[in-house]
């Protein structure tokens, strides 16, 4: 395979693709690949179709120059059958000062035997000795051929079909606010007309832009540019750049100042030295039969990026600058969070970003651009491991969401050579903090995202982001503040406003109407009761972005100067006008005195003083305001303390509805006598006293009470009849029966019975296990008596109740028994549930954007609601809260993933008090990490449920059969409740109960339970190991598993977890190289169970495994999943995902609205969308084009039946068309047929015959029980059928699948489809 030299040309040719590069200056002038002669724009002059360029200035000189680079000597490196490599070098002249980069620079493209693409890469280097200068951009470019290539992809959900590049020239296009941004007004795609196109709206973050490009459709080819690492990018993982736009152009970004301005150019003064390899990247070309779906080629060029991620570093480059693996080390470590002001014990650093980078300042990484960064995600647990560092010296540094700040190590770190393994142990990350918070605005992100982004001026709409996530990435938002604001500037009131909501995403400038732009005031309100005089208050601003910006801020004075505080001027980011939501990183730490405050009603002035354009200002990230260091509160419920510290000078005592009976008007150490004694506090919850837990037994009640919540259970029932916290005398909904507060209970039936009977589970025994100053657990129990039979439930169960000094909550778990002897059962469903004052308590959360204020109980009854087609369903007519009328209530609209219901409950505004149900573990839960359950609901009604066959039906239920002995433990949940200033921002307890949640998780499994059921530490063990995946018949080159799910669960087939219900399963996420560590697993035998994103089919061990003690640690090494397959794809629909959520989810029926969901990620939540297949489809059913049609668009989310009339119900038949050039006679194809979810379904499925009568071509028989439409699951279990198909069935030219869906009794009937492809013949 050695290259071929003609002239002045160079050719590469592995007989897959053929690369033309000019001799010596090594542009790329051709790329021939699958019959097209030239991929690359041949109209372009040779020099312009794909090639390295860079922009740089001379230290003196500040406007940039731009400069190709070309070479001018050229080399083979190497060239052998399996390798070539060739370089192009320049070599900096004196004569060139002024005119040419002051640096020398090698650049290298290579090919492999068998590759379907080619690699590129540079060295630049800047010898001692040569001028100073600034490089302010470097990349490689590739400019396509726009005769073919139209459609454009840059992820999952960011693809589309692009304008012309003619269509960006005058008389087809209007100019906008700067020259990359215009507007089409006479495109050569009319329906592309009114539309934005600007090459900033396809930027992506460093950490997200792995691969990218172009799709012809005819041929069906595509050209991806993969980054197999971002380790010689700058700026760090979320540093944003451009990837593909308008061109067609491609992209691959290695320094630049977007979305960070010149903080991150590089800059070579006094002869410095400096050398790096920007590189590989790879250039991939992939092709599938014509007129194929583009989404085809898409998931290929992903699944190469992952074979190329699990190569790096690579072994071909021949240049000794590029570190192989023998000359890379790693670091891995555990970080920790301590924020006394959330909790005292260590937080893990879940999701933490963990980096080496030179050595600097803490933050310094994200301006750091001369060296090579290294960057992983840490695990739940804080967990991280980075690999492949090449050799040298750095800094550790890290930011952890959910907090502000920067973490760096204390010492350099010296990665010397391979092996050179550094375990860094436990590192403590002290976030900045001085007293407990008063209030927040945001989320501690980085980012803007969570903020009100409103929808852009419909003249100015890219289509793309209509209903998208990023819907920040529209043009001219900056504009709409003034159409929203028109006359006065935004007012926040804290315990009021809602961020979400009422916080525009950007502080911008106001256009006056004159040309001219004039700055903006921001006005945040807030009470405080009392000020401490004698103590700085601490107000933290982060920002998330800043361009040309000055922020000044005063408390309760906009005209005093100077300012009590000023940013001075910062930031040349622009992230405002390139849609970025984020860009440099700005944290500022206020002190605020307390002679600004007033007691009672105050004010901060938020101004962005710079106003020359639209595009001067700043985003936040996260406002927050500190009490002074040492504030500490007293609470038992009844009198509230505040205490100065260390001075204990009592400040405030607060009392039956006085705020403060201390004379306000006097100093704070003046108020009351010093106290000799007292206990610190967290900001969100009163200190416990010092008694430690006492339990109360009296003939009716036990009562469980620690100085900071009191418990009371009824005897022997074990019923809670009240929860006494924060004043309040119970949360618990006193109006209801004491057994009918908080209660476990079951649904069962005996094995003869179909009908499930409602038991709520009375205990008949009482005993205290445990007691003393630290710990307080009682049990209730009830066993099973022959005289009960089919009237109570055949199991002995023990629930429990734990309380631990200093806990501001209660746990509770149960131990369930069937003997042998005992007669058969089916346990349908079993759970704990909560019913909480409705008079108090109207906020419900359950995720960062799913939380809303609901209605009342009373809503949902006749005169108040209309009801809908089953009972959990209303719409509200006459709500209390007439905010609320005519949206939708139903309990199965908050349902949600086993893996994202850690914490769910309930907030009361007056007072502040949140009450959550926290699940610290799921290996007691069945069915696995994507099992959908109810969480909280209108009552106000919390949940924590162990088993039922929501999402799955009965095939999940347990069945214990012929005197089956049977045990498990299900808990311990945690019940946390929470307190805060009277009518704070609810946000506050709900970050507060997320961050007690991952308290919760790193301390399991706990140590405290009694019960020798629940397996402590010491009797578990974990299991580890790398899953790869090897997707093509007969080749064995393997993919990462990348975010595989893998778990433990007990021995089955393939895919039984999901239905498996009587055991424990313990499930985790890989990482990006498919490596796994399932820790804390009960001793016992399982076998491994995974599945992938983006494959079909489960994967399980081929033996089982046993899990014998604590230390047994059990190593699986690399693990190899080959999911079905027989031949090459032809063409595919939907993602294999196991979710029908990338498919097309229409608009609810605007008289069955829930607002939440509205412009929502989860909008499948919405009731009645099944109805509306008859309203898009009225008389006939949908048909689907491969190649033309798009699945996000034309693909109804489900597959239903259609409503005939009033009453009746008739059974679709969907069509796919596809074209075959020729019919392979002699093999059979193969469908793929993957559900997402199934209800009293079958599918029938036909090839070119719709007519053909009993039997079908195939059939899925009757299946599923799930009632994931009904219940707005978007997926229940997952089904996959492979179905042979004969070469006879399908006709060369045009064809067509039916897929029928038999049954149709009720409109609920269908099946939601998760992916289908069609395989050519092995």
């Amino acid at each position: 395979m050695c290259p071929t030299e003609v002239d002045l040309q160079v050719v590469l040719d592995n007989g897959i693709v053929q690369v033309t590069l000019s001799k010596p200056q090594g542009s790329i002038t051709g790329v021939k690949y699958h019959g097209v002669d030239n991929v690359m724009e041949v109209i372009d002059k040779e020099d312009s179709r794909g090639y390295w360029d860079l922009v740089w200035n001379p230290s003196d000189r500040d406007s940039g120059i731009y400069q190709k680079v070309y070479g001018t000597e050229f080399e083979v490196l190497k060239g052998d059958a399996n390798h070539v490599e060739v370089s192009f070098t320049t070599q900096w002249d004196p004569s060139n000062r002024g005119k040419l980069v002051p640096l020398n620079i090698d650049k290298r493209f290579v090919m492999l035997q068998g590759s379907s693409g080619f690699y590129t890469y540079a060295i630049y280097e800047h010898l001692q000795g040569l001028p100073d200068v600034n490089l302010g951009e470097t990349r490689v470019v590739f400019k396509l051929r726009k005769d073919k290539f139209h459609y454009m992809a840059i992820a999952d959900n960011r693809q589309r079909i692009m304008p012309m590049p003619d269509d960006r020239g005058e008389g087809r296009s209007e100019k906008l606010g700067y020259p990359e941004a215009v507007r089409l007004t006479d495109p050569i795609n009319a329906t592309l007309r009114g539309e934005v196109d600007d090459k900033y709206q396809y930027s992506c973050d460093n950490k997200d832009s792995m691969v990218h490009g172009w799709i012809s459709s005819d041929p069906s080819v595509g050209f991806w540019v993969i980054t197999p690492s971002n380790e010689f990018k700058s700026g760090g993982p979320v540093k944003q750049d451009l990837t593909s736009h308008v061109g067609p152009t491609a992209l691959s970004m290695f320094v630049s100042s977007h979305y960070s301005g010149v903080d991150t150019v590089p800059k070579f003064r006094n002869g410095e030295y400096w050398k790096k390899v920007f590189g590989p990247v790879f250039i991939y070309l992939n092709s599938a039969p014509d007129k194929s779906d583009p989404k085809l080629l898409w998931e290929d060029a992903k699944k190469q990026m992952q074979v190329e991620v699990g190569k790096w570093p690579y072994e071909f480059p021949a240049s000794e600058d590029f570190h192989k693996s023998e000359k890379r080390g790693s670091v891995s470590g555990r970080l920790r969070v301590v924020d006394k002001y959330i909790n005292k014990e260590y937080i893990n650093g879940n999701s933490a970003f963990v980096g080496l980078a030179s050595p600097g300042e803490a933050g310094s990484w994200q301006r750091e651009c001369k060296g090579y960064q290294f960057w992983v995600r840490a695990d739940v647990d804080g967990n991280f491991v980075i690999k492949n560092v090449r050799t040298g010296v750095y800094n550790l540094y890290a930011w952890v969401p959910g907090f502000i700040g920067d973490y760096k190590s204390s010492v350099n770190i010296t990665v010397t050579s391979a092996g050179n393994h550094i375990n860094l142990g436990n590192l403590v990350y002290n976030p900045p903090r001085d007293g407990p918070t008063l209030w927040e605005i945001g989320i501690p992100d980085r980012s803007a995202a969570e903020f009100f982004v409103p929808d852009p001026d419909p003249k100015y709409t890219n289509r793309l982001y209509v209903h998208h996530p990023d819907r920040f990435r529209q043009y001219g938002l900056w504009e709409r503040y003034a159409d929203l604001y028109p006359v006065g500037d935004l007012n926040y009131t804290i315990g009021v406003s809602d961020y979400r909501k009422d916080w525009f995403y950007a502080q911008v400038t106001r256009k006056d109407g004159r040309g001219s732009y004039q700055a903006t005031t921001w006005q945040i309100r807030f009470r405080l009761d009392s000020v401490r005089r004698n103590g700085p208050y601490k107000l933290r601003v982060a920002l998330a972005a800043s361009h040309l910006s000055e922020l000044q801020v005063r408390f309760n004075n906009p005209r005093v100067q100077p300012a009590h505080f000023t940013t001075g001027l910062i930031g040349r980011d622009n992230s405002i006008a390139r849609h970025g939501i984020h860009g440099l990183y700005w944290l500022f730490s206020i002190d605020v005195e307390s002679s600004w405050l007033l007691e009672g009603d105050n004010i901060i002035f938020l101004t962005q003083t710079r106003g020359q354009s639209p595009f001067n200002g700043v985003m936040y990230d996260y406002i927050r305001m500190e009490a002074p260091a040492g504030t500490v509160v007293l609470d038992n419920g009844i009198v509230q303390l505040t205490l100065s510290k260390p001075e204990g000078s009592l400040t405030g005592v607060k009392d039956h509805g006085l705020d403060n009976i201390m004379e306000v008007m006097e100093k704070e150490d003046f108020r009351g006598a010093i106290l000799t004694s007292f206990a610190s506090s967290d900001d969100l919850r009163p200190a416990a006293t010092a008694g430690g837990v006492t339990v109360l037994v009296e003939r009716e009640y036990v009562v469980l009470d620690n100085g900071i919540v009191q418990l009371t259970l009824s005897n022997p029932g074990g019923f809670v009849t009240g929860v006494k916290y924060h004043g309040l005398d119970n949360v618990m909904e006193v109006n209801n029966r004491e057994d009918n507060r908080g209660y476990w209970d079951l649904v069962w039936n005996p094995s003869d019975r179909h009908s499930g009977i409602f038991q709520k589970i009375h205990g008949t025994e009482f005993d205290v296990v445990q007691q003393d100053a630290n710990q307080a657990e009682v049990s209730f129990r009830t066993h099973w008596d022959p005289s009960s039979r089919d009237k109570l439930v055949p199991l002995n169960i023990d629930k429990r109740f734990v309380m631990l000094r200093g806990s501001s909550g209660f746990y509770t778990y149960a131990i369930y028994e069937h003997l042998q002897d005992l007669p058969d059962c089916n346990l349908g469903e079993t759970r704990v549930a909560f019913k909480l004052r409705k008079d108090k308590f109207h906020y419900m959360a359950i995720a960062d954007n799913r939380q809303r204020i609901m209605p009342m109980p009373e809503d949902r009854l006749p005169g108040r609601s209309q009801k809908l087609d089953y009972s959990e369903a209303v719409r509200l007519t006459n709500p209390i809260n007439a905010a609320l009328r005519g949206e939708v209530d139903d309990k199965y609209q908050y349902s949600s993933e086993n893996k994202d219901s850690m914490v769910h409950g309930w907030i009361s505004s007056d007072p502040s008090v949140g009450f959550w149900v926290i699940t610290p573990s799921n290996e007691f839960k069945s069915g696995g990490p994507v099992r959908q359950e109810l969480t909280s609901h209108v009552g106000p009604t919390s949940l924590a449920i162990f088993l039922s066959s929501h999402y799955a039906g009965d095939d999940i239920l347990p069945r214990v059969r012929n005197g089956e002995y049977w045990k498990k433990v299900f808990g311990p949940v945690f019940i946390y409740l929470n307190s805060a200033w009277t009518k704070s921002d609810p946000k506050l307890l709900w970050e507060d109960a997320k961050k007690q949640a991952r308290v919760e998780e790193g301390s399991w499994p706990y140590k405290f339970p009694a019960s020798t059921d629940f397996q402590k530490s010491e009797q578990r063990g974990s299991v580890s190991g790398r899953l790869l995946v090897v997707d093509e018949p007969g080749n064995n080159d393997s993919v990462n598993g990348n975010a595989a799910f893998v778990g433990l669960a007990s021995p089955g087939e393939a895919g039984s977890w999901q239905r498996e219900s009587k055991g424990y399963q313990f499930w985790v996420r890989a990482d990006v190289e498919g490596n796994f560590f399932i820790k804390n697993v009960r001793t016992g035998v399982y076998n491994l169970y995974a599945w992938v994103p983006g494959f079909i089919g489960d994967y399980k061990s081929s033996v089982n495994i046993t899990v014998t003690s604590a230390g047994n640690h059990i190593d699986l090494g690399n693990l190899v999943y080959r999911p079905p397959r027989d031949g090459p794809t032809l063409w595919e629909i939907g993602i294999p995902d196991r979710s029908a959520r990338e498919f097309f989810v229409p608009d609810p029926d605007p008289k069955y609205i829930n607002r939440l969901y509205v412009n929502h990620p989860d909008r499948f939540r919405q009731y009645g969308l099944w109805e509306r297949y008859a309203d898009l489809y009225p008389d006939q059913d949908l048909m689907y084009t491969v190649g033309v049609s798009d699945y996000k668009k034309d693909w109804f989310y489900a597959h239903v039946t259609r409503k005939h009339g009033q009453a009746s119900y008739q059974a679709t038949t969907w069509q796919i068309k596809f074209p075959l050039n020729n019919v392979r006679r002699s093999g059979t194809y193969k469908l793929r047929l993957a559900l997402a979810s199934a209800l009293f379904s079958e599918i029938q499925v036909r090839f070119n015959n719709p007519i053909v009568q009993l039997p079908a071509h195939f059939t899925t028989g009757l299946i599923g029980r799930e009632n994931s439409i009904a219940r707005h699951g978007i997926h229940g279990l997952y089904w996959l059928f492979s179905i042979d198909v004969d070469s006879s069935w399908l006709l060369e030219g045009d064809n067509i699948i039916f897929l029928t869906q038999t049954r149709s009794e009720s409109p609920f009937q269908g099946v939601m489809y998760d992916y289908i492809r069609l395989e050519a013949p092995a």
